[in-house]
């Protein structure tokens, strides 16, 4: 709830700004990047449009994750329960160039979790033994880089409401190590590239002050010695502060499930978002 409420205060502290500073003479739609001069729409849709943005993302891990080694099977460990990570804030950086219908983004992010804890089980993982009452250290790393097209399927007349599909693909950098003294470090590591598909939708009210996007996105593969499913959903609701800037906050969740040789991990990632964005 606490981190809820800072992104609400992120929230309350802009509507406050744009209301202080009056600002009502030209504002720029971020779904066809049209610009607006009192009544009349300038189109400039047939020109490049790019947009940057950086934020922070209020992670919490649910999940567990396994690492075999040899002929010892490793044990599924509760990220909470047994590890007790913690929750964590993950920088989020993006960027997008937008071409006629399309709309080609690159996002990327570095998720490190850590914890500590006593077990209240056995464990085994990444080929040591972690007795009951065990004091452990763990760390889970996880660096993400996306690459889509947004493919817009809606009238180039609708500058106020764009839905279409989104192609593309997510790199996955996983690591993981459980440590406890007088008994030894376990580690595992995995690396999986995952295609996608999805839906999204996006749009503008209150004369462009307010906008809003929905992302939908997954996929299920087993190729090679990788196998992964993954489900992210995220919603969000942006706040004007000129042509060239807008405020999101909003709430994403990404589940996924990835075995590669003998490491696996089945992991949700929950929490509230916000971020900057400039637009040009």
């Amino acid at each position: 709830m606490g981190r809820i409420k800072q992104v609400a205060g992120i929230a309350t502290l802009i509507m406050a700004l744009m209301a202080s500073t009056g600002f009502a003479q030209s504002r720029s739609s971020s779904v066809y990047g049209t610009q607006r001069t009192g009544a009349r729409k300038v189109s400039s849709t047939a020109q490049p449009h790019f947009g940057a943005g950086a934020g922070m993302w209020f992670v919490s891990p649910d999940g567990d994750i396994t690492a075999d080694s040899g002929i010892l099977r490793g044990t599924n460990v509760d990220v909470e329960d047994d590890l007790g990570l913690d929750d964590e804030e993950v920088l989020q950086l993006r960027g997008w160039i937008k071409l006629g219908r399309h709309r080609i983004q690159a996002g990327y992010m570095d998720l490190g979790f850590s914890g500590s804890s006593r077990l209240t089980r056995e464990v085994a993982f990444g080929g040591f033994r972690y007795p009951v009452s065990a004091h452990v250290e763990s760390d889970v790393d996880i660096t993400a880089i996306e690459v889509v097209d947004q493919i817009s399927l809606t009238p180039s007349s609708w500058d106020m409401l764009d839905l279409g599909i989104i192609l593309g693909g997510d790199y996955y950098d996983l690591d993981a190590s459980l440590t406890a003294a007088h008994i030894g470090r376990g580690t595992a590591s995995g690396e999986a590239i995952a295609p996608k598909i999805g839906l999204f939708g996006r749009g503008s009210l209150a004369a462009d002050w307010i906008r809003w996007n929905i992302e939908a996105a997954g996929t299920k593969f087993d190729i090679s010695d990788a196998d992964v499913s993954y489900l992210t959903i995220q919603g969000n609701v942006g706040l004007a502060l000129g042509p060239f800037a807008t405020v999101w906050v909003g709430y994403r969740h990404l589940d996924a499930d990835v075995t590669v040789d003998d490491f696996s991990a089945d992991l949700k990632l929950t929490g509230p978002q916000a971020m900057l964005e400039v637009q040009f």
